[in-house]
């Protein structure tokens, strides 16, 4: 089962740990966009106040998720494993990685059903999630990270850490679709400008909330010396 594609849910691969078999069908659907209309008389169309209250940055509801597996096994068999996966699984907030794209991760809460209809025929489990209408980035800037999960499509290598500031030192950020407040771990005080303005960080850790990276390159001036490392993950749809 070690070489069957498979997701690993909290740690915990469903085929080399619960010996699964993924089956059809493996949906991720595409998470709603939240809307709040209003129907103007004598007007065309509707009005919809969510592109006043946020602009263009467009908000979502949560994405479903649905993972459909098989096993063999008598009913005694099934009992035993699809209670480990329940106790393991079964309404807890987890993150979610199919083998599929192992560079991503997805957070939602797990829903586990199972059945078992003739002694002799596998039994079914259907793992869904009601998850964040975002995918992550599987590591942030500050981790170490490895040629095996990486994506040569559209993977971004992302090193922020310890990075040297002697006099002016500029740094490229390449954005994802969300916006993400990225934390700074500063060695002494110093400044940071962008987009026109500039920002004072204090030694040790702190963040920006006017400062949203979204898609797209940003370009990060920091003046002082010393040593910044800058925590970002990004995310995507």
């Amino acid at each position: 089962m070690d070489n069957e594609y498979g997701v690993l849910i909290n740690g915990k691969h469903t085929g080399n740990d619960y010996h699964l078999k993924w089956m059809a069908p493996f949906t991720i659907e595409s998470p709603t966009v939240k809307r709040h209309t209003i129907n103007v008389p004598f007007s065309n169309g509707i009005l919809d106040l969510a592109a006043f209250l946020t602009g263009n940055d467009v908000k979502y509801d949560n994405r479903r998720m649905e993972f459909c597996f098989e096993r063999e096994g008598n009913y005694t068999q099934w009992d035993i494993i699809t209670m480990k996966i329940k106790n393991d699984l079964h309404g807890q907030l987890c993150s979610i990685i199919p083998d599929t794209r192992p560079d991503w991760v997805y957070y939602g809460m797990i829903e586990v059903e199972t059945e078992k209809e003739i002694l002799d025929a596998p039994y079914d489990v259907v793992i869904t999630v009601d998850a964040d209408p975002y995918k992550y980035e599987r590591y942030s800037s500050l981790e170490p990270w490895g040629w095996d999960t990486f994506c040569f499509e559209d993977g971004i290598i992302r090193d922020y850490k310890d990075l040297e500031v002697n006099g002016t030192m500029t740094l490229l950020i390449p954005g994802r679709r969300k916006k993400v407040v990225p934390i700074f771990d500063c060695s002494a005080a110093m400044s940071l400008g962008y987009g026109g303005q500039t920002y004072y960080l204090p030694a040790g850790r702190s963040k920006l909330l006017d400062l949203q990276l979204g898609a797209g390159e940003h370009f990060l001036t920091f003046q002082g010396n010393g040593r910044v490392s800058v925590d970002y993950r990004g995310a995507s749809l």
